[in-house]
């Protein structure tokens, strides 16, 4: 064959018994009608769509984490869960709302902020849901614990903040609500109930006003994590007249669209963390 026409397609009928098994490829070809059908493309996921999302700036260290983790890189493992952990909470930086510009509703920035947020918390249970299936050891398990305690500044005041008010801080008080419950969620699902007393019996170290400098921290239980939205339960429900008994419960309803971490699950989540401060108030007291 001549080198010009090595990088051609073609169909080799040289012989008797090429011809028999290759003449309905070059009918097929002739009529334009191909043994295998390209597939129609599938629908985009639906980020893709939604420019007001956060692109994502730890899916690569999240990968770099599961690969360590299913593989069994066991000497790895710790570091790179902190370098994710790291990444991701200096990720939530980008959701603060400072001054509202253009006279828009607090409470309509809030729910942009809680939307945009979404590919990061969905990744953020995946890590979680990760580590409780294949990990044990408690010291992993105390890493995840610190990103909670680090995550607590931001319900208060900004250092840099010259004006301030609570509800500009209600997007993170949503997403430490929802951070915690899918926690407590998924370590129900995984069955690893005794890790629960790391998250709910030591205290967290808090400054409640993280803008004043004569400001004295306190120490707080967990239920630190489901401080009120007041522009979402009080002012989105009345100047939109939605009637709701709670905003913030019908946005976790609505965001709970996985199967194994259904809205029953979290609602249980809920349940045993209220029975807890009642029964072990000791432990959570704000």
């Amino acid at each position: 064959m001549p080198a010009f026409f090595a990088n051609r397609v073609y169909i080799d009928m040289s012989t008797q018994e090429k011809l028999n098994e290759h003449y309905p490829k070059l009918l097929r070809c002739i009529f334009d009608r191909p043994l295998y059908q390209k597939p129609s493309l599938g629908s985009p996921p639906s980020y893709v769509a939604e420019d007001d999302r956060l692109p994502s700036r730890t899916g690569g260290k999240f990968a770099m984490v599961k690969d360590a983790i299913v593989t069994g890189k066991t000497q790895l493992v710790e570091g790179f869960v902190a370098d994710y952990l790291e990444n991701f909470l200096a990720s939530l930086e980008d959701l603060k709302i400072g001054s509202p510009v253009n006279k828009e509703p607090v409470d309509e920035k809030v729910v942009s902020c809680i939307h945009a947020f979404l590919p990061r918390r969905d990744e953020y249970v995946e890590f979680l849901d990760l580590v409780a299936k294949f990990r044990n050891d408690d010291k992993l398990y105390l890493t995840i614990r610190e990103v909670y305690q680090d995550f607590l500044p931001m319900l208060g005041r900004p250092t840099e903040a010259t004006m301030w008010w609570p509800t500009w801080a209600d997007q993170f008080r949503f997403i430490g609500y929802e951070m915690f419950l899918y926690l407590v969620a998924v370590l129900i699902k995984n069955r690893r109930f005794e890790k629960l007393d790391i998250f709910a019996d030591q205290p967290y170290f808090y400054f409640p006003d993280s803008g004043r400098f004569d400001q004295t921290g306190t120490f707080t239980g967990y239920p630190i994590f489901c401080s009120p939205c007041g522009s979402l339960d009080k002012e989105r429900n009345n100047r939109l007249n939605l009637g709701r008994a709670s905003v913030t419960g019908d946005l976790i309803k609505e965001r709970a669209y996985r199967k194994d971490l259904n809205i029953d699950l979290l609602m249980e989540s809920d349940l045993i963390l209220f029975l807890r401060s009642v029964l072990h108030p000791r432990h959570s007291e704000q």
